[in-house]
């Protein structure tokens, strides 16, 4: 609804500017035209900015960008978003993007975790991947820079591969 008035200031501001050059170009040499031609055209340039504005606005505000800013702001920070984070980039949208992130989570493509009693969003899609080598029975996750072919845990084979992982839930560290 918003964006139809815009759409509408934006058409009666270019009516005006278009019905203000008409009068500007029959003015002749009567002074009364040229002062309704510059109100029309001052006028008409007011409500075609306003009418830009509104849109503009209302297009920030619509799920849609708010779902491509949220996923790009989630990728951004490594798949995790927190609600002080979320606050500081939607700022009086960030109502808007709650209601965003409640329909992410319904759709599975994120899930709502507490890190220090406060709301984190995961999006496990968006996680960075890293390279671990695994035990395929026991689970034992492995230092890669061992050339090990069995687990010295259990026997088992070792698997490497790639697995997402959030950095910051204490399982990764830079020195392991």
């Amino acid at each position: 609804m918003k964006r139809l008035g815009a759409v509408l200031l934006v058409a009666a501001g270019v009516g005006m500017v278009v019905l203000g050059l008409l009068f500007l170009m029959a003015a002749g040499a009567r002074p009364h035209r040229y002062a309704v031609a510059v109100g029309l055209l001052t006028l008409g340039g007011a409500l075609a900015g306003v009418g830009v504005r509104f849109f503009k606005q209302a297009e920030a505000a619509s799920p849609d960008q708010l779902r491509a800013e949220l996923l790009a702001l989630a990728r951004q920070r490594g798949g995790e978003l927190g609600e002080a984070e979320l606050a500081a980039a939607f700022g009086a949208r960030a109502a808007g993007a709650a209601a965003v992130l409640a329909t992410l989570e319904q759709e599975r493509a994120c899930r709502r975790t507490l890190a220090s009693s406060r709301p984190r969003w995961v999006f496990d899609e968006l996680l960075p991947r890293l390279m671990v080598s695994r035990c395929e029975y026991c689970k034992a996750e492995l230092p890669l820079n061992h050339e090990l072919e069995k687990c010295p845990h259990c026997g088992g084979t070792l698997k490497t591969g790639l697995e997402r992982r959030a950095l910051d839930d204490g399982s990764y560290r830079m020195d392991d």
